[in-house]
């Protein structure tokens, strides 16, 4: 029997089975004796208001859109490593075109109803609404940019930037203004001025500042006199803003500036700008807005000479 059995062994071997003990029978957990996890998915913010928010001017801010925004503005200055930092000393600056009443503490975007905000003048220190200086009145010589925040304080939106001069005089922002981001330039002789002279009529194609365009005179000007007009607008030393002088003004120079302007919406938005010379007496005048215009005069006497040689280029029968 023992032998018999050891052959059994040695055949089971040979033949290469091999027993193994019974596999254990798989079970399913009982969930149900489990303490439940429910999965919570992140609050979600409030979309982005769809605001266009442009500059249209030296401190000059124009927000359209929909979207409640708190009424106080912030300004921001660049500093030396290019990050947005507060203006400081903090200025008073607020979503409002007028300076009638007081402001709410939040101001309702509706479509179709842009707000053109009262404007900054860029001083240091300075207030909106003509309110007068508490400090220093010189330029702040940096790049600015204006700043919202939504009443729920979910969103914040920046305009665009734009540089202030290191100028004190007003007109001086306006010439430079005038004389960047520039894409097309005419020039034309002009009539006049005839009367009483209103350089803030409405545009219309057939004058420049209210002075009627000599017929056939209107020309576009190429890239070198183009550059010329803007390297003479922006020499900060071509012009005198203080001087006073009586003169019958009697040959007059008409130039269209179309520019663009910078803005956060998609669509371009051009901007034209008139300007005024006259050869007689060294008067400029520089016209920019639509429904409100505003003129800065000024005198180019130590910068005549550019100027003169401009005109001869433009128009060589001209005195």
């Amino acid at each position: 029997m023992r032998l018999r059995a050891g052959l059994f062994v040695l055949v089971g071997i040979a033949c290469g089975k091999t027993t193994s003990p019974p596999s254990p029978i798989a079970t399913t957990p009982d969930v149900s004796a489990r303490p439940t996890v429910e999965a919570h998915a992140p609050p979600l913010l409030p979309a982005p208001p769809k605001v266009v928010m442009t500059i249209r001017g030296p401190g000059e801010l124009e927000v359209e859109g929909q979207a409640d925004l708190l009424t106080a503005l912030q300004i921001e200055v660049r500093d030396p490593n290019g990050a947005w930092e507060p203006l400081k000393p903090p200025t008073t600056f607020r979503l409002i075109s007028s300076c009638d009443g007081e402001a709410a503490q939040c101001t309702k975007l509706s479509a179709g109803a842009p707000i053109r905000v009262v404007p900054w003048t860029g001083l240091a220190m300075s207030r909106q609404c003509g309110l007068g200086l508490s400090g220093t009145s010189g330029h702040l010589a940096a790049s600015v940019r204006f700043t919202a925040k939504t009443c729920d304080g979910q969103h914040t939106l920046s305009s665009p930037s734009y540089d202030v001069p290191a100028m004190v005089h007003a007109d001086a922002t306006e010439r430079i203004w005038a004389s960047e981001s520039v894409i097309s330039v005419t020039a034309a002789r002009l009539v006049g001025p005839v009367g009483n002279w209103e350089p803030k009529s409405p545009a219309e194609a057939s004058k420049i500042a209210g002075l009627a365009v000599r017929a056939g005179t209107e020309r576009t000007l190429d890239d070198e006199a183009r550059a010329a007009l803007s390297a003479l607008l922006k020499d900060p030393r071509g012009f005198d803003d203080r001087i006073a002088k009586r003169c019958l003004m009697q040959n007059m120079m008409g130039f269209r500036i179309t520019r663009t302007l910078a803005t956060t919406g998609t669509e371009p938005k051009p901007q034209q700008i008139d300007l005024v010379i006259d050869t007689a007496c060294s008067k400029i005048f520089v016209v920019r807005g639509d429904a409100a215009r505003t003129v800065h005069a000024s005198h180019y006497d130590p910068s005549r000479p550019g100027f003169l040689a401009l005109v001869k280029r433009l128009f060589p029968d001209s005195k």
